[in-house]
């Protein structure tokens, strides 16, 4: 997918960007994912000097000014430059998992000399919990140096690292966080949610092997534990429900006949889970049952269906939201709570457009912290799912008909 050509930079030498204001993007690595935020960054560089660096063709039409090829000489010595003169305001490190840590490093050295603002990454953040460590303690010296230069930096009011999860920013499941609190009010208490991420695609027709090394639940994972994270949290922003961090957990795993992953690598997954909800108002606890699928090679089905039960009545509903239509199913007793329920912003809109054209990225990417739980819910996962043998399948099959099989 390519964008419209990107606008020419004013007229300067290529390495003298001395003196600009601070509101140059960076996009490091134009390849599939950079490619899903072609409109976007097209609007976005009609605003804002927007600049690319990459090693190889990239996946949009850019500028040549505009793009650094940091494999050759002359485009790493112009990369440095730009970022070196305290134009750049953010960084998006739209690269592998495997590249994230040695760029994390590099890119957070220029941030902590107060050289840009923030630095973005896709998920997942971390690719296990030593990583994760190894990331923060990267993250506190470069916040340590920061405000060594400048005794007034806040890093919680001005982050300088953010993680862009898509999944938690498309309309239709972005409008439904923000009011959850308000259906629990009307529908009673959560009883369910069950959550599928299924794509017919595989890697190898995506050309993503390399990137979908570590399997399904580091590639898809984070989406379903992000919006499971995304629930509990909205819950517990309510006067009479809560839902603690305690939970149980069993781990399937499938895999594609013939895929070209290293072995014991999966395709997909199940996750099984139960957790308890407080009605706090009766000081009673009910268990919620979850049920997350994920991965490739299966079928087009991408929707998450939240259960609610009236305490006082019994009586049950459902929210239904479609992540691939991107729109919302609800029962009229919550109906006047969404005036909207189609969405166009799919997570890679307007939703990142305005986190990095200088509005608040706090509302368009996902906070550190909540990165970090989300790595290590992924690690527990793949170490329980380890125990077994992915089951092998034939391409096309839908996860909850494998699961019955197995």
């Amino acid at each position: 997918m390519a964008t419209e050509q990107l606008p020419a930079a004013h007229d300067r030498e290529e390495s003298d960007f001395t003196g600009q204001k601070r509101d140059t993007v960076v996009i490091v690595g134009a390849g599939q994912n950079t490619a899903h935020m072609g409109d976007s960054i097209a609007r976005l560089s009609l605003e804002h000097p927007l600049h690319v660096f990459e090693v190889s063709q990239p996946l949009i039409d850019v500028n040549t000014d505009r793009l650094h090829m940091t494999n050759t000489e002359e485009g790493h010595r112009s990369a440095e430059a730009l970022l070196g003169s305290r134009a750049v305001h953010a960084v998006y490190l739209s690269v592998i998992p495997l590249l994230h840590k040695p760029l994390l490093d590099k890119y957070l050295g220029h941030a902590g000399e107060n050289e840009i603002d923030f630095v973005v990454l896709p998920k997942p953040f971390a690719q296990n919990v030593q990583e994760l460590r190894d990331m923060r303690s990267m993250l506190r010296a470069a916040i340590a140096r920061r405000q060594e230069i400048d005794p007034s930096y806040n890093p919680e009011a001005s982050p300088m690292l953010f993680i862009h999860e898509h999944y938690k920013e498309k309309g239709a499941w972005h409008e439904l966080r923000e009011r959850l609190n308000q259906v629990t009010g009307r529908l009673g208490r959560l009883e369910s949610v069950d959550i599928d991420i299924q794509e017919a695609r595989t890697a190898e027709d995506e050309g993503r092997v390399a990137a979908f090394q570590g399997g399904a639940l580091e590639d898809l994972g984070p989406h379903v534990i992000s919006l499971g994270l995304d629930v509990q949290s909205s819950i517990n922003t309510t006067d009479r429900y809560a839902i603690p961090n305690r939970s149980t957990t069993t781990v399937e795993r499938f895999r594609y006949e013939d895929s070209e992953l290293p072995e014991g690598i999966e395709t997909s997954f199940i996750v099984h889970g139960q957790t308890a909800i407080v009605d706090q108002e009766r000081g009673e606890s009910h268990s919620i049952d979850f049920t997350w699928r994920g991965g490739k090679g299966l079928v087009n089905k991408k929707d998450a269906t939240l259960t609610f039960i009236h305490p006082d009545t019994g009586e049950r509903s459902t929210i239904v939201v479609d992540l691939r239509a991107n729109t919302l199913a609800i029962p009229d007793a919550v109906r006047d709570l969404f005036p909207i329920t189609e969405f166009d912003d799919n997570g890679y809109g307007y939703s990142v457009e305005s986190g990095l054209n200088g509005g608040d990225p706090h509302q368009s990417f996902q906070h550190i912290d909540e990165a970090a739980i989300v790595t290590k819910w992924q690690q527990a996962l793949r170490n329980q799912g380890s125990k077994q043998a992915p089951i092998i399948h034939r391409r096309g099959s839908e996860l909850r008909q494998l699961a019955n099989a197995a």
